[in-house]
């Protein structure tokens, strides 16, 4: 499965950027809860919360680029990135400091050049 995002520039943020990331995130999170369906939304997180998706990250044999923000308030990396890491092939995986769950919304000029220089490599 391949997910794209458009999004809009946003300037980087300083020391005190953190909690305006978190705010940007949730805001994104809120738009994209209102335009789904509630009925789909469950069946996500259903089953995100219950499938194990070990055999089938094994079974990638495609470079991947794992990107994931040490901040994830939805997904904590440690539970997730270097663990999914491990059962790729081929994976590169990315950890951003501070970074949020919804870091492509508020940081995306940092992660599409990232992308960019993935996809060129």
């Amino acid at each position: 499965m391949v997910g794209v995002h458009c999004v809009a520039k946003a300037e980087h943020p300083g020391e005190q950027g953190h909690a305006r990331d978190r705010r940007l995130a949730r805001e994104g999170d809120q738009r994209q809860g209102m335009i789904g369906g509630a009925k789909a939304q469950y069946d996500c997180i259903k089953a995100f919360s219950e499938t194990d998706f070990t055999e089938d990250l094994k079974a990638i044999s495609q470079p991947v680029l794992m990107l994931h923000g040490d901040d994830d308030q939805i997904v904590p990396y440690r539970d997730a990135g270097p663990l999914s890491a491990k059962l790729l092939k081929d994976a590169r995986l990315k950890i951003y400091p501070g970074y949020p769950h919804g870091m492509l919304t508020v940081h995306p000029d940092v992660l599409n050049k990232d992308i960019l220089d993935f996809i060129r490599t």
